[in-house]
């Protein structure tokens, strides 16, 4: 008899669902507090332990590891809401991809100030052709077209280029460009005396001293007008990379031990036209940021700070 209720007892239980484990309120706090770590530290973050959450990689890290004070994280907070908030690995890694977006950007900036001047010059080169049109169509109305041909005969002009020639011209005006470097601010002298004192600079305040093509090189402007300031003086050289070396050591100068080099002589890219145009407005932009920068540092110094 114990036997066949022992049998119909396991019987019954069989075909009863079996109820699933339960952990216990200390298993479950155990697991949250590994499924939740700090980035910075790598220990746990409890339940009842605030945390910054980063929007860049999802993981949290604690207050404390944050650098930041309460008082700060708390009015931090308000902010994140709208702003949000990266932790300081993802902010180091977006600081070198920042970089080379930078460098992204100066490069097509570039390109697309080179687009624009071949525009430029595309739609010059189309208006005189049209202006030139115009004029043989008034010619042969008023004159007929033996007394045109001869108008144009004693006043021929060269004709207009075709698309290919503009853009090969654009193109080769722009590689030659940069091969070369405009120095404004340097004392002149002869074109020799010019270009061995911008030689002699280069020794001694700057890394490198690249030979200068002299029969490229020469003064912006006429010679003989009264002038407040030296004209700029255009320097080529046989290959890119000795211009772009001194571009980019021209700002050792602003560190010369000699006041006038420091404060007067500048080394910049040959830009043309539209290059200029854009470069100017970036230069606003980035005076502009500048400025507003610097008023928000000044009126942080004039709040008073926060009491701990």
């Amino acid at each position: 008899m114990v036997r066949k209720a022992e049998r119909s007892a396991t019987n019954s239980s069989i075909g009863q669902s079996q109820p699933e484990p339960t952990n216990s309120p200390a298993q479950e706090s155990s697991s949250d507090d590994q499924a939740r770590q700090c980035r910075t530290c790598g220990r746990g973050i409890a339940a009842n332990e605030s945390a910054l959450n980063c929007d860049i990689c999802g993981g949290e890290i604690h207050v404390a590891c944050s650098g930041m004070g309460i008082a700060v994280v708390k009015k931090l907070n308000k902010i994140i809401e709208k702003t949000g908030w990266v932790c300081p690995n993802c902010r180091g890694g977006l600081g070198c991809e920042v970089s080379q977006l930078k460098e992204g950007q100066a490069r097509l900036t570039a390109e697309v100030a080179s687009l624009k001047a071949l525009v430029d010059r595309l739609s010059a080169s189309l208006d005189n052709t049209h202006q030139s049109t115009n004029g043989v169509q008034i010619n042969q109305q008023d004159h007929g077209t033996q007394e045109m041909q001869q108008k144009r005969r004693r006043t021929s002009m060269a004709p207009p280029q075709t698309w290919s020639e503009v853009v090969t011209e654009v193109i080769s005006d722009v590689e030659r460009r940069k091969k070369n470097i405009i120095v404004s601010g340097l004392r002149e002298g002869t074109l020799e005396q010019d270009i061995e004192i911008f030689e002699d600079l280069c020794a001694v305040h700057l890394s490198s001293k690249p030979r200068v093509n002299r029969a490229k090189s020469h003064r912006i402007g006429k010679p003989g007008v009264e002038r407040t300031q030296p004209r700029r003086l255009l320097l080529h050289y046989d290959s890119e990379v000795a211009a772009q070396q001194l571009l980019s050591q021209a700002r050792e100068l602003r560190r010369a031990d000699d006041a006038y080099i420091a404060g007067n002589v500048y080394i910049n890219a040959d830009l043309n036209p539209t290059q200029s145009k854009l470069a100017f407005e970036q230069r606003k932009r980035r005076r502009s940021k500048q400025q507003e920068n610097a008023r928000t540092d000044q009126k942080k110094v004039d709040q008073p700070g926060d009491q701990h």
